[in-house]
């Protein structure tokens, strides 16, 4: 590959880059440029009806919406230690309240500690 098929390559790709900003409609090498996927595993999601996208009738082409296409990506949140401690926190209080039991372990109702 010459200098010259190098440089008109690169601009391509910042062609593309640059257009997918302001793409609604996606075809399947602008989701795999998104994704980070291959064409050949997007064409699997599609097959297995993993990933949203649309067939117009009586045409061969695919095509997928921005928007579906970031919340699919978005799919199967994990966590953070803080929301998992922050939803304990809440559950423990929230059972606490549910039971009556307003006060701490060690202390009485008024406040004072237990002896």
């Amino acid at each position: 590959m010459t200098t010259e098929d190098k440089i008109l390559k690169t601009l391509e790709d910042i062609k593309r880059v640059t257009l997918l900003g302001v793409k609604d409609v996606l075809d399947v090498k602008d989701v795999a440029a998104i994704t980070g996927l291959s064409v050949n595993r997007i064409q699997h999601l599609v097959n297995d009806r993993a990933i949203p996208c649309y067939k117009p009738p009586g045409r061969n082409r695919l095509f997928f919406k921005k928007s579906e296409i970031n919340a699919w990506m978005l799919q199967g949140r994990q966590d953070s230690i803080t929301d998992v401690m922050s939803a304990a926190t809440t559950q423990v209080v929230l059972d606490r309240v549910k039971n009556g039991r307003r006060h701490y372990r060690g202390e009485t109702a008024q406040g004072d500690r237990a002896v």
